[in-house]
């Protein structure tokens, strides 16, 4: 059984809260050693050292990314987020060129947003 990962960036509105209608999913093809930078899952071959441990969702999370997330009950886990600057901070991004292809395209969008994701079993 393989694992999958749900995204979503959130954007900032002028009034400091997330914007609850732009939340932008994002397709992220399977790939564990990408899992296992972002989040530590399935980190148990490699031994890739995470950008962070799962941090669980944000707590001003918007609303449409919470129900996504809740939709998953019990087969989501290890939810978490990383602000795209966290992101592009990391010299690791670049091991993964798809990934920070799709990064750079939601950088342009708004440097400020943030990536919000889960996985599933």
């Amino acid at each position: 059984m393989g694992c999958d990962m749900h995204a979503y960036v959130e954007i900032m509105g002028e009034d400091g809260k997330w914007i609850d209608d732009i939340a932008i999913y994002v397709e992220i093809d399977r790939h564990y050693d990408l899992f296992s930078w972002l989040a530590d899952v399935r980190n148990d071959v490699n031994n890739i050292k995470p950008i962070a441990p799962a941090k669980g969702l944000p707590k001003d999370v918007t609303d449409n990314v919470k129900w996504a997330a809740m939709d998953w009950e019990d087969d989501g886990h290890s939810h978490s987020w990383h602000s795209l600057s966290d992101l592009f901070s990391s010299t690791d991004l670049f091991k993964y060129p798809a990934f920070k292809k799709q990064i750079d395209k939601l950088w342009q969008i708004d440097p400020n947003g943030r990536l919000v994701f889960w996985f599933d079993n």
